[in-house]
Formats: C-alpha cells, sequence, structure tokens
C-alpha cells in the first residue's frame, strides 16, 4: 500500500494561494456590484484593502491558524512567512487586474456609441402585442463564437471572469427594458438589437433561458 506523506505547503504555492483569492474576490464582488458594500469603485478598493490587512480571511482565521499550528506543525516564523507569500500573491494580482481592467475598459469604451444607440432601440420597441405570462424567463444578448479571440470579446470575457458558461462569460451588457416575466418580451426586444449590433459588424445572439 502506497503512503503519502503529507507535507507543508511550500512559499510558491502560498503565493499562487493569494493570486488565486484575489481572482475571486474580483470575480465576486463584480458579480455582486449591486449589493451596498460593492456598488461603487471606492468601495470595491477598500475591500481589497481589508483582505490586504487580512481582515476577514478564513485561510488565517484564528481556527485555521490553530490547524496550521497543530495539524502542520507551523512554527510562528512559518505562518508570518506564508502570511507574507499569500500577501504577495494577492498584491501581484492586484496590480495586473488593474492594468488589465484599464486595457480592456478602453475597449469597451470604444463601442460606447453603439451601445448607447443599442439601448435606445430596446426601449423603442413595441410589445404591446404580447401578453405577459407562460412561458416564464429571460433571454441575454452574447457575443457570437465568431467574436469570442476579439478585442471585444476578450475585454467582454474579461469583466464577465467568474460566469461558467460561454454564454454569460461572452454577455454584452447592453442596457434594455423590463416589461414582465414572459420571455417573449425579451426575445422580440433583443431581435431587434441584435439585428442592429450586427449591421454594426458586432456579432452577437440572443440566447433564452425559459425559468
Amino acid at each position: 500500500m502506497e503512503i503519502i506523506k503529507k507535507q507543508k505547503a511550500t512559499l510558491d504555492e502560498w503565493k499562487k494561494r493569494g493570486k488565486e483569492a484575489y481572482k475571486s474576490n474580483a470575480n465576486m464582488f463584480r458579480s455582486n456590484s449591486h449589493h451596498q458594500d460593492y456598488d461603487s469603485k471606492e468601495k470595491v478598493e477598500l475591500a481589497h484593502d481589508k483582505a490586504e490587512k487580512l481582515e476577514d480571511i478564513y485561510l488565517f482565521s484564528d481556527r485555521k491558524i490553530k490547524l496550521l499550528r497543530d495539524k502542520w506543525n507551523y512554527s510562528d516564523e512559518e505562518i508570518e512567512n506564508a502570511k507574507s507569500a499569500w500577501l504577495s500573491g494577492y498584491r501581484s494580482s492586484r496590480a495586473w487586474y488593474k492594468k488589465a481592467d484599464k486595457k480592456y475598459q478602453a475597449i469597451i469604451d470604444s463601442y460606447k456609441s453603439i451601445f448607447d444607440e443599442a439601448s435606445k432601440i430596446a426601449y423603442k420597441v413595441d410589445v404591446s402585442d404580447i401578453k405577459d405570462g407562460f412561458p416564464c424567463g429571460w433571454a441575454i444578448i452574447s457575443l457570437d463564437i465568431s467574436m469570442h479571440d476579439s478585442p471585444l470579446g476578450k475585454a467582454t470575457a474579461h469583466f464577465n471572469g467568474g460566469a461558467r458558461t460561454p454564454m454569460y462569460k461572452y454577455r454584452l451588457k447592453i442596457d434594455t427594458p423590463s416589461h414582465g416575466q414572459c420571455i417573449s418580451y425579451d426575445e422580440k426586444i433583443n431581435k431587434e438589437v441584435v439585428d442592429y449590433l450586427r449591421l454594426q459588424k458586432v456579432f452577437a445572439n440572443s440566447y433564452s433561458i425559459i425559468d
């Protein structure tokens, strides 16, 4: 029988955990941008500042520190080194994302006039022929697979980094009206928007989600 020997994490592994923690936090803050704690850039930066002070970091909670000492025989010095390595990873990832955010936001901003016009079109669509009710659901507008490797595709994927499916990873953030629960509202509106976007060489599709 093979005996697997448990080993302490290396400093490189602690650094990697710090990088992953930043990415996880960044995605969580973006997906919860409607929450009062993350609804502004200043609040998000404050949340990251708290993480760099190891505030509310479960990995370094009293319980986890005790586990490191009791189960893994970490000395006080090793714990401090682990914290330093984790912070190094968190900060390096934060610096990388700050630079990437600026780069990709510039790409998104270059499409502002197109997306603004798409929103105006969405609000002008006449949906008076639709009766609210079944089938319930919603529809979203996402870039076609042919644009996933384009600058816009990469920028969209960057800001939707927490999405688990391509449909949401490449979802375009275009303001559209909400008229009711019936999915037909979104489908009719999105058709008009997608037709306009394609004329602007922004190849997108509408995807329906039945509730």
